[in-house]
């Protein structure tokens, strides 16, 4: 978050994968993760699944697991 064009980056990708808040068609819980990381100059892209180790939900038994797709994005440019 360092640089300017990840900030752009950041804010382009919240924008596309954001979910607008009381739309109709939103889920009332989460059940899985998108990851979006920044290594060696590349967008690392992860997808979790959110299991719940007992039935009673609590936040401390939690486990992600990686059901793909995963990619990694290499930007070149970035206009203005």
């Amino acid at each position: 978050e360092e640089l300017p064009q990840f900030q752009l980056l950041k804010e382009l990708f919240i924008h596309i994968f954001g979910i607008p808040n009381y739309h109709p068609k939103s889920k009332p819980f989460y059940d899985h993760v998108f990851n979006f990381s920044v290594a060696d100059d590349r967008i690392w892209f992860r997808n979790y699944q959110i299991n719940y180790k007992r039935e009673d939900k609590d936040l401390q038994d939690i486990d992600l697991v990686e059901i793909g797709p995963r990619f990694t994005l290499n930007p070149i440019k970035i206009f203005e």
